[in-house]
């Protein structure tokens, strides 16, 4: 009886070990990783061992759509980043295989997989991002920069012209000057006693002021 265990053993033996080969131990947060618009964020994995020979690949899935992000190949250390993705010129895979995602968007929220391929088998782990923050508006910063120097000098105009009528309330008679004008006086002929040539007639001018007056006439 015991001889029969044993051999039944050594028979499975070879099958354990063959299966033990190559078997990939992947860990990945098993709470989601949280992210803010316009900093990045580090979907960390663990993978023990990494194989020798395989292609790594981070995917990315959500409701509206699904990409292939980024691919190494074990063999080479070659690393191929996806076009037309949306997260290109964003992202970057380090040495123990975490993805960084740059420049974080409201859309990158998801769910992440890391998928082993090799030897005929797949691994795969998940990584949830949540993204929080508003959407920035685009165009608006530069506006604000445009807009705000001629706020600026249209206040400091404003408050100009609210001294100036202020100090002209103030100082009245500043603000008025007496009406003059110049009246021609009729020619005076230059008769005098004992002169009794004729003289050529000339003309004066004399200044007149004007002020108004209020009479008041009484008894009325």
């Amino acid at each position: 009886m015991a001889a029969s265990r044993l051999s039944v053993l050594v028979f499975l033996l070879p099958a354990l070990l063959y299966a033990g080969q190559g078997v990939v131990d992947i860990k990945t947060p098993a709470l989601p990783v949280n992210g803010t618009v316009g900093h990045f964020a580090w979907l960390p994995v663990e993978m023990d061992p990494i194989p020798e020979e395989a292609e790594i690949t981070w995917k990315f899935r959500e409701i509206s759509r699904t990409a292939t992000i980024a691919r190494l190949d074990t063999s080479d250390g070659k690393i191929k980043i996806f076009k037309d993705t949306g997260f290109e010129g964003r992202v970057k895979v380090h040495t123990n295989l975490t993805l960084q995602i740059n420049d974080l968007r409201l859309d990158d929220g998801g769910i992440y997989t890391v998928t082993v391929t090799g030897g005929g088998r797949d691994y795969t782990g998940t990584v949830t991002l949540q993204i929080y923050g508003s959407r920035p508006v685009e165009g608006l910063s530069t506006s604000l920069y445009t807009v705000f120097p001629i706020i600026i000098i249209i206040i400091i105009i404003a408050i100009i012209c609210v001294k100036v009528q202020k100090a002209r309330c103030r100082n009245p008679e500043e603000r008025t000057l007496p009406d003059q004008s110049f009246q021609q006086v009729p020619t005076i002929p230059n008769n005098y006693d004992g002169n009794t040539g004729l003289e050529q007639p000339c003309t004066v001018y004399a200044v007149v002021q004007r002020t108004n007056r209020v009479e008041t006439q009484e008894g009325n």
